[in-house]
């Protein structure tokens, strides 16, 4: 053994004093990015078609079973080569919409690359590489990457189904209100939609959403004799998070319509109405139906086209909602457009507003409130 010991250890002196020392100076060399899409090829093909319906009725096989509704992230890599040639330990990426970098969002890695997305589309990106050695860093220049100006900002949120940005780069402001399935279930519920938050998932609502406000359209035993928000008082999302449950029936029923659900809208404008809540989420089951009619609403308020508004409906078949999508509820008489449409207005803006005030109950200052607040154009 001693014989062992006496062999080796010249050995180990030569590695140690081979290994690299901490640098003085590292040159960085960060990847030039074209402009990126966060549509997938798929969600492009329904986003590029001529007829929404027509995509749907011939793709439905494929929807509505598979969570397809992840947006695609971007790459981001880079090379950091120290004067000594020692490697560094880990890398600290500071991603902005601002150029100062204010307002970071600071991810990690240990390798020189990382995959970054819940980007925002039509939007310049941001970032710096700190790179570590040891106890000493170094910061490399101000990168950036432009988003397309493109189709729909879809979510990644872990657990969570269904889940995207009302906004965009024109009409409603992005990161300010967003749609979803539920965040919590019943385990004991017969083919319950399973969406609920990892801890990833978590995270992101909290840190990179950054949600304030979550409002529940479920059903509860004392609106509608069904629990469908499995008992819970408070937000699943955290306990920082405002909770406002605002039940909310479908069915075979008109949802705008429902005499059940005048309260329940006025709530929810209420809510909206009022800029300390945001970020907001709202959400029902699966995120489609009661999700999918206020949706609806707000962005016929703020501008949105027909064609656009049928492309939002439709898009949470790339979601797990169990079933597809596949009928047209906005051309049926008792739901949607049809319904709209029977108020006075020359624009679908028009006839919102006047279904909103005649039907619901709500002021001109109610529902203008909500519009400054989500609209880019006013």
């Amino acid at each position: 053994m001693k014989l062992k010991t006496l062999l080796l250890t010249p050995f180990i002196v030569l590695l140690c004093s081979c290994s690299p020392k901490i640098p003085e100076s590292v040159e960085f060399e960060g990847a030039i990015l074209k402009e990126q899409y966060i549509n997938t090829t798929e969600q492009r093909e329904m986003i590029e078609a001529d007829s929404i319906l027509s995509y749907v009725i011939d793709n439905g096989a494929n929807l509505g079973e598979e969570e397809k509704s992840y947006p695609l992230g971007v790459k981001l890599s880079w090379s950091a080569k120290a004067d000594t040639g020692m490697r560094a330990s880990k890398y600290e990426i500071a991603l902005s919409e601002e150029q100062s970098l204010s307002d970071s969002h600071i991810l990690t890695s240990k390798k020189n690359e990382i995959v970054v997305d819940n980007l925002k589309i039509g939007t310049s990106y941001y970032y710096q590489i700190k790179a570590y050695y040891k106890e000493k860093a170094f910061l490399s220049d101000i990168y950036s990457f432009d988003v397309k100006d493109y189709g729909i900002r879809t979510l990644r949120v872990p657990g969570v189904i269904n889940v995207r940005d009302l906004g965009d780069a024109h009409h409603i402001k992005q990161g300010l209100i967003y749609r979803s399935g539920q965040f919590n279930y019943d385990e004991n519920e017969y083919d319950a939609i399973k969406s609920r938050p990892t801890d990833e998932g978590l995270y992101v609502l909290n840190n990179v959403l950054k949600i304030k406000t979550d409002i529940d359209l479920r059903k509860t035993i004392s609106s509608f004799n069904k629990d469908e928000v499995a008992g819970i008082t408070s937000s699943p999302i955290g306990e920082d998070v405002n909770y406002v449950s605002t039940p909310m029936n479908y069915g075979n029923q008109n949802i705008f319509t429902q005499e059940e659900n005048k309260e329940s809208i006025k709530t929810f404008f209420d809510t909206l109405g009022n800029i300390n809540n945001y970020p907001v989420i709202f959400h029902c089951v699966r995120g489609t139906d009661r999700t999918g009619a206020l949706a609806y609403v707000l962005k016929a308020l703020c501008g949105y086209s027909r064609e656009e508004l049928y492309l939002d409906y439709y898009f949470s078949n790339f979601s797990n909602i169990n079933s597809p999508v596949l009928s047209l509820p906005f051309t049926s008489s008792s739901f949607y457009d049809s319904q709209i449409n029977n108020y006075d207005g020359d624009t679908l803006k028009e006839k919102t507003v006047n279904y909103l005030i005649d039907n619901i109950g709500l002021s001109d200052t109610q529902i203008n409130n909500v519009i400054n607040i989500l609209n880019i154009l006013d």
